[in-house]
């Protein structure tokens, strides 16, 4: 499966049909430099998952047609290579249960906050063991290299450390008195320099650094 599709890094498929639920889902992946690929019924999503994989795929269970729930079971099927996530209002113990023994990394009942959701993406995607070449080239560039870190500023810095601890912006924002808005200005320049191309990329790096044996 995996050796017949195309791999994309930093695209995502949602499976949703709320418009508003979509803009702001795409409005916050967007200023984590992922590209949200939006599907309003599970065949088209099957479809487009058999020609190209994404970093992973955001379900929501209640749709017309297929549910979200059915869709999971057909990825599950073919072994599908990427982490799922799944969304709804209408959650039950249930459901939880047969999405988890499914294989979907976390539920998340509506209404949540998009930032949520994308955090516990990233974290997801940075402990990812299949770190896929990209362009011929491994992911798992030194991102902690003395070079790279002595390039970040002072605050850049503070920000990097509370990153790769796992923080949330929200937690860094709150943690260091700054705004949310201008906590993503700092990653977006930490993405920069460090040359990838999303925080979970970021962090991969790091760990693939910290790992490294000592010489």
């Amino acid at each position: 499966m995996t050796s017949k599709i195309m791999m994309t890094s930093n695209e995502i498929f949602i499976l949703e049909d709320d418009p508003e639920v979509r803009r702001a889902l795409e409005t916050m992946l967007a200023k984590r430099n992922y590209q949200a690929l939006f599907f309003a019924d599970g065949d088209s999503l099957l479809a487009v998952a058999r020609q190209k994989s994404p970093a992973c795929i955001i379900l929501d269970l209640q749709l017309p047609g297929k549910s979200g729930l059915q869709v999971l079971a057909e990825l599950r099927e073919i072994r599908y290579p990427v982490p799922v996530f799944m969304m709804s209002g209408y959650g039950s113990i249930e459901t939880a249960v047969k999405a988890a023994k499914l294989g979907v990394v976390q539920f998340f009942e509506k209404p949540f906050k998009p930032s949520d959701l994308i955090d516990s993406i990233e974290k997801v995607l940075a402990v990812e063991v299949d770190c896929r070449p990209v362009d011929g080239k491994s992911e798992d560039v030194m991102a902690c290299d003395p070079a790279v870190l002595a390039s970040f500023t002072p605050r850049e810095r503070q920000i990097w450390d509370r990153i790769v601890r796992g923080d949330s912006t929200k937690d860094i924002a709150r943690a260091m008195a700054l705004s949310p808005r201008t906590v993503e200005d700092h990653r977006s320049n930490l993405l920069r320099k460090a040359n990838v191309g999303t925080t979970a990329e970021l962090l991969r790096a790091a760990l693939a650094g910290f790992r490294r044996p000592k010489v």
